[in-house]
């Protein structure tokens, strides 16, 4: 399973507008793991927190 900051540890950071997301899975607010891929033709909203003693 690929989770985000698998990708993220691959450099895969920035993408452009329009360019479309790498695959990733993620805990959702109830703790099951949600793909990307599972979500593609829907709108989804990806929110973020910076880590702790960051700047972000």
């Amino acid at each position: 399973m690929e989770v985000l900051s698998d990708v993220l540890d691959e450099g895969q950071i920035m993408i452009a507008i329009g360019q479309e997301a790498p695959d990733f899975t993620l805990p959702n607010q109830d703790g099951e793991y949600v793909r990307l891929r599972d979500l593609r033709g829907r709108a989804v909203v990806l929110f973020a927190f910076p880590r702790a003693g960051t700047y972000g």
